[in-house]
């Protein structure tokens, strides 16, 4: 589980804290600039984080110049009770919220992320499922298993075409068909990380094994 993150310009760190809140650093300035403690019916104890970049709400007024450049730096806040909290850094406020009971997404979430366009969020929970929802009206687009083992992490490819999971074995998923592809064997113990290298031409993974292994995207894919 990520429960701590740079953004993806590495000017901004956010973290859970023990007790369950969420904090975001101004790395050059090493202070605090946003606190984040879920309340009320969306109290719940926190378990992993991502960064993503979501269309914001524009007037109906602005042209569509104006409107597509209006995005707004987001945190994707997973919870113990399949709840998932998307908190709006520019504005301050929380901007949407998925899963739970009333939706029937009640495992623990593992892992999430928003794709590059920030119109879709995928979660991997304990139950081992694999979900997609739209950003837009945050309800479910589809859920499906990933097999006898939950995902611990995942990565969404930048073209949006390709999605890796990640227990001790990594599967890599065709988005189009929602079918996997592959299945990536090295590693003997649950993994932990996984990041694309610049160019998306490296797949990288660490795992409680004490290894990191580098994958060749032309040879897994």
């Amino acid at each position: 589980m990520a429960t701590a993150a740079f953004d993806g310009t590495g000017e901004a760190y956010a973290h859970i804290t023990n007790d369950s809140r969420v904090k975001i650093w101004d790395v050059a300035a090493g202070a605090c600039s946003h606190e984040y403690t879920p309340t009320g019916k969306h109290a719940a104890q926190l378990t992993c984080l991502a960064w993503g970049k979501v269309p914001a709400s524009a007037p109906a007024s602005a042209t569509k110049k104006r409107k597509a450049r209006q995005v707004h730096d987001v945190l994707a806040i997973g919870t113990a009770v399949g709840g998932v909290l998307l908190w709006d850094c520019s504005r301050g406020e929380l901007r949407g919220t998925f899963g739970g009971e009333s939706s029937g997404h009640t495992g623990k979430v593992n892992d999430l992320a928003l794709n590059a366009a920030g119109t879709l969020l995928y979660t991997c929970t304990v139950d081992c499922q694999m979900t997609c929802w739209s950003v837009g009206t945050g309800t479910q687009s589809w859920h499906m298993s990933v097999g006898k083992h939950a995902a611990s992490r995942l990565l969404v490819h930048a073209d949006d075409d390709v999605l890796v999971t990640a227990s001790t074995a990594i599967k890599i998923w065709d988005l189009s068909t929602r079918s996997s592809t592959r299945k990536l064997r090295g590693h003997a113990a649950e993994v932990t990380c996984m990041a694309y290298s610049p160019d998306h031409s490296f797949l990288v993974s660490a795992s409680l094994d004490r290894f990191i292994l580098v994958w060749h995207t032309a040879l897994t894919c």
